[in-house]
């Protein structure tokens, strides 16, 4: 009973943070002010990691389960093997299966992004892009971010939640797909392409879960991820748009 009550809140209190988030990042597309940009990511880093985080505590104290570290919780274990090939399960360290899931990750990323790659010389995706960092001062603001990012949201949307949806339900399956939607409309102030892409690579990443790689892998993989999408790409895209202008 508690368990239900506690995933009805818990529902609830992610959904009213997606609407608070997405207001934020309306009012923090019209700064200019550099210190003003840089006290809104650090704001973003220390909420994100006290709703996500904390919420993680709290749902697994209630299952009891704070002593389980961060390994696959049991309830998955059938339904991981029903979604892996018995080789990937032999595996004693679930290297193989971490290989294969990055493999499916990264050609989803690749095509991605050579999807984008034509797209290098004009304006970056004006859902997210004032979102960019504009100096070295704003990429190293937004570093916690990506790190924060990697850590508490994995932690809830591919440990925490999942259980506790299970728990509630009966069903493995539900709870995995009912934390990986969840996951996608969190990043609601992307757009709804930014939700469409963020429930696809969450449901890359519970699928690395469910073959064995450890959570603290994925959480680096995440962060990694994030730290390319905010730094690594605008700064190319910028390098290639002056290369064009350089050209014209």
């Amino acid at each position: 009973m508690l368990a239900t009550i506690w995933l009805v809140l818990l529902v609830a209190i992610l959904m009213i943070w997606t609407w608070h988030d997405a207001r934020q990042f309306a009012a923090f597309r019209l700064l200019d002010d550099s210190a003003a940009r840089r006290a809104s990511y650090l704001r973003w880093t220390w909420q994100s990691f006290a709703i996500l985080s904390g919420a993680s505590l709290v749902t697994l104290l209630i299952l009891g389960r704070l002593g389980d570290g961060l390994n696959l919780p049991d309830e998955f274990r059938e339904l991981a093997r029903a979604l892996r090939p018995d080789e990937v399960t032999k595996s004693k360290d679930g290297t193989m299966g971490f290989a294969i899931g990055v493999g499916l990750g990264l050609l989803i990323l690749i095509a991605v992004q050579a999807f984008r790659l034509r797209k290098m010389m004009k304006p970056l995706a004006p859902e997210i892009e004032p979102m960019f960092p504009r100096n070295g001062k704003e990429r190293l603001a937004v570093l916690p971010l990506c790190l924060n990012a990697g850590f508490s949201e994995e932690l809830l949307f591919r440990l925490a939640l999942p259980l506790l949806i299970a728990e509630v339900t009966g069903s493995a399956l539900v709870g995995v797909i009912g934390a990986t939607v969840l996951f996608g409309l969190a990043h609601a102030y992307q757009g709804w392409k930014g939700v469409v892409l963020t429930t696809l690579v969450g449901g890359v990443f519970m699928l690395l879960f469910l073959q064995g790689t450890p959570l603290l892998r994925l959480m680096a993989l995440h962060a990694a991820i994030d730290v390319v999408a905010l730094i690594v790409r605008p700064q190319l895209a910028a390098w290639l748009a002056g290369i064009g202008r350089d050209r014209a």
